[in-house]
């Protein structure tokens, strides 16, 4: 009778494969260590050098490359293009930047502002992004991760912030953008502030831009909810963007999908449910209509508005296409 507990995979052969994924995928042993369970590279490496081997490790390595595979034969998420949304966000962080001002993008959610500071982060390598969290979102939460991104060392709320202003004054041609910045409150907006202040230069009077981008939320509850304690920021925001859903333009549906064959219909339908829910959820949609055409679920040889419109329903979302 076989052994169900034999490891999938030999040593020999999960080392030639571990070896091979990383090359394929330019990813560390660190990186790697982290996908297959540990909290670093260590055990991987000792793996490779012979002198670590378990089973346990082997069922991790396999599972790894199985995941591995089936994400290949998924179909991938169409990539970042210059809609209207993004080139709002984009435009609001390059004002901030080049003149050294606050500003903020806020509005539906999916509708493409976390994708236009990526690609902002890519064209202008000195933008520091930080990614905001519920957990993250207080003062020593923001504090601690502007010292992850500036690679400061200290500890403490007061000597972070120093370190901070220390490590950005005098380095006014670059910005800080918050996203996610919705789970923000008042204080740390302004704690932020503060920051962009300390930076400036005495005789040139630059200091460095700063750019929030977040959902309505972040509009709600610094104008609303906080009303008086926004009043210490309101006149620093120079920028202001407002970004809805269900002004997504047909033309931007045409250029996201620009590469996929679609007919008109079918970029009708994927609008429709840009506008009615966001931009992100059409893309969800078109991934899962592939996905749900490779493996054989529709007749038709080519994806029609019809199987679109099925597929949204299934999700959620009815456009009222029949």
């Amino acid at each position: 009778m076989s052994d169900i507990r034999k490891p999938i995979l030999t040593a020999e052969n999960a080392r030639t494969a571990i070896v091979e994924y990383m090359q394929k995928t330019g990813k560390s042993q660190a990186v790697v260590g982290k996908e297959l369970g540990y909290s670093s590279g260590s055990l991987l490496n000792q793996f490779l050098s012979g002198s670590h081997v378990s089973d346990s490790l082997l069922k991790a390595i396999a599972q790894l490359l199985k995941i591995s595979v089936k994400r290949e034969g998924t179909t991938k998420k169409p990539p970042y293009q210059s809609t209207t949304t993004s080139l709002q966000v984009m435009n609001m962080i390059d004002l901030c930047h080049t003149r050294g001002e606050m500003g903020v993008a806020y509005g539906d959610p999916g509708v493409g502002k976390t994708m236009a500071v990526r690609q902002y982060a890519k064209e202008n390598p000195n933008a520091i992004i930080v990614t905001v969290s519920p957990t993250t979102a207080n003062i020593t939460g923001i504090n601690e991760l502007l010292a992850e991104a500036l690679d400061i060392k200290e500890k403490g709320s007061r000597r972070i912030t120093a370190g901070v202003i220390t490590k950005l004054r005098g380095a006014t041609k670059r910005i800080i953008i918050i996203d996610e910045a919705q789970h923000l409150k008042a204080k740390v907006v302004n704690h932020l502030r503060s920051i962009v202040d300390a930076t400036e230069d005495e005789d040139t009077g630059e200091r460095i831009g700063m750019a929030l981008v977040g959902n309505y939320e972040i509009y709600y509850e610094l104008r609303v909810k906080q009303q008086p304690a926004y009043r210490q920021v309101a006149d620093r925001i120079t920028y202001r963007e407002k970004l809805q859903a269900n002004e997504v333009v047909l033309d931007d549906i045409s250029l996201i999908f620009k590469d996929y064959g679609f007919d008109g219909a079918s970029i009708e339908v994927l609008h429709k449910i840009s506008t009615l829910v966001s931009v992100r959820k059409a893309i969800q949609v078109f991934t899962n209509t592939f996905d749900s055409h490779k493996k054989g679920m529709f007749e038709a040889d080519e994806i029609c508005a019809g199987h679109l419109a099925a597929v949204a329903l299934n999700m959620g979302v009815d456009i009222g296409h029949r």
